[in-house]
């Protein structure tokens, strides 16, 4: 799917979520960084990077990081989703 800028007379092409993570996502300002309250003592970190979107919704990075032994586990990702829908999300980690 192609969409047309004005006034350029090119056609900018469309980024599937994964790869404007890949390509953009880190211009995107940081709103905030959180981290489960019990990885000191189970050696295992949640951690999300919330960055925020000019539109309002914001795009989460979730890294699960076992710091005993393999380092990141596992990674997810919300892409340009309301914050409500990620703080519900959060309520169910």
């Amino acid at each position: 799917m192609a969409k047309k800028r004005k006034g350029k007379g090119k056609a900018a092409q469309l980024l599937s979520p994964e790869n404007y993570i890949r390509k953009k996502a880190r211009t995107l300002p940081i709103r905030e960084c959180l981290i489960n309250s019990s990885w000191e003592d189970s050696q295992m970190a949640n951690i999300y990077v919330v960055r925020n979107h000019v539109n309002g919704n914001v795009t989460v990075g979730l890294f699960l990081v076992d710091l005993l032994c393999l380092g990141i586990k596992d990674t997810f990702f919300l892409f340009n989703t309301p914050p409500s829908i990620f703080l519900e999300e959060l309520r169910k980690a």
